[in-house]
């Protein structure tokens, strides 16, 4: 039985993903092609990918929507409709976690690169 391999886009696709089950598959087979071709750089930069798989952002799961109890943090973390949204919710509701995971995700998978020569911070000249 011939092993099937993953394409590169393939690969991408489940490395940015945000199920960690797919990300640490991805991450063993990785490793495994790494072992494979005896490259210690490559099986360097698998382990180094394993140790960023189990950073909070990719293991971190909303809890699922209860309406009839107004909690709605999946849909919060989901909704890409709106560009501002409001979390509410009392002590220890995970908002912060919620709010965390919605900006990183946009930051990472949906912000646009900076462009080259557009300038960041204020102007000393505007009051």
């Amino acid at each position: 039985m011939k092993k099937q391999s993953l394409t590169p886009q393939q690969l991408q696709q489940a490395l940015s993903s945000s199920d960690p089950e797919t990300v640490r598959l991805a991450c063993d087979y990785l490793e495994a092609e790494a072992h494979r071709s005896g490259d210690k750089a490559r099986i360097a930069d698998a382990r180094k990918l394993r140790q960023v798989s189990t950073h909070p952002l990719y293991r971190w799961k909303p809890r699922p929507d209860q309406p009839r109890l107004f909690d709605n943090q999946t849909a919060f973390d989901t909704d890409r409709s709106h560009r501002v949204s409001v979390c509410l919710g009392g002590t220890g509701s995970g908002k912060s976690d919620c709010a965390a995971h919605r900006v990183a995700n946009f930051l990472l998978h949906e912000q646009e690169p900076p462009r080259k020569g557009k300038k960041w911070g204020r102007d000393s000249n505007r009051e």
